[in-house]
């Protein structure tokens, strides 16, 4: 499977206007957050459960080795399949599951699929690269000060901790993300602004999207004089200082 992933280390990032730009191609179809979630709980549990299953080798492995070998007088509970077993079987479950996605996209004529995930959780991002290493990872980035004002208009935010909590956390996703050795595409949200042609073009030429409507820039989902527009929330000064420790910068 090869699919187009787009990756935020926080949310009010621009993952959406991304999603929309490239579902905006009749070749295109990138799902949401909610999909996302999915496959980081996948993700997640396949390395939680690596990392109990080492910790439980050197015990299950004899109790298979005696049962494989006809005693079963033992206390055989701790039975289970080897550790390579289990794990491509956690992957084999994460992939029927996506594979709905993909097909429903085929189905819809949209040969180029994908999700996106606002946010993700760093210890997530290498076990996806593991199960998708075909995959094209689109990383798009904005100054976490403009990211926790939007958030917290949004009552994502509230306080200095979970600002703190927050950037902490985007500095974590971008050092993982950075260390992934996949194809990647870095975009900065406000050049992203700045150059809609250039920024279409990259999409295309990296995604294989054909198509993309200029217009989306036109039709900004938080924008002023919407129904659901959402004004900006000042940080405190607390909140703000959160983002001094952070370098701010594209990976």
């Amino acid at each position: 499977m090869t699919p187009v992933v787009i990756f935020s280390p926080i949310v009010r990032s621009g993952s959406t206007l991304l999603q929309r730009l490239l579902c905006s191609a009749p070749n295109t179809l990138i799902y949401g957050d909610s999909v996302g979630q999915e496959v980081e709980f996948f993700a997640h549990y396949g390395t939680t459960r690596e990392l109990m299953l080492r910790s439980q080798q050197s015990t299950i492995d004899p109790v298979r080795t005696l049962v494989l070998q006809g005693n079963v007088s033992e206390f055989i509970t701790p039975l289970s399949p080897s550790l390579a077993g289990n794990l491509r079987g956690f992957q084999a479950a994460a992939e029927t599951w996506i594979d709905v996605c993909r097909r429903e996209a085929l189905e819809a004529g949209r040969s180029i699929w994908g999700w996106k995930m606002a946010g993700a959780e760093p210890s997530s991002l290498a076990r996806i690269a593991q199960w998708y290493p075909d995959a094209k990872f689109i990383w798009i980035e904005r100054d976490l000060a403009a990211c926790l004002s939007s958030a917290k208009a949004a009552n994502m935010l509230e306080g200095e901790d979970q600002a703190r909590a927050l950037v902490n956390k985007a500095q974590a996703c971008r050092q993982a993300f950075s260390n992934l050795s996949v194809n990647k595409l870095h975009l900065d949200y406000e050049a992203v602004l700045k150059s809609p042609e250039e920024t279409v073009l990259q999409l295309e030429k990296f995604t294989g999207a054909k198509g993309i409507d200029l217009k989306v820039f036109d039709e900004r989902i938080n924008q002023f004089g919407n129904a659901s527009y959402i004004s900006p929330t000042p940080l405190s000064r607390e909140e703000e200082a959160a983002t001094f420790t952070d370098k701010n910068c594209l990976i």
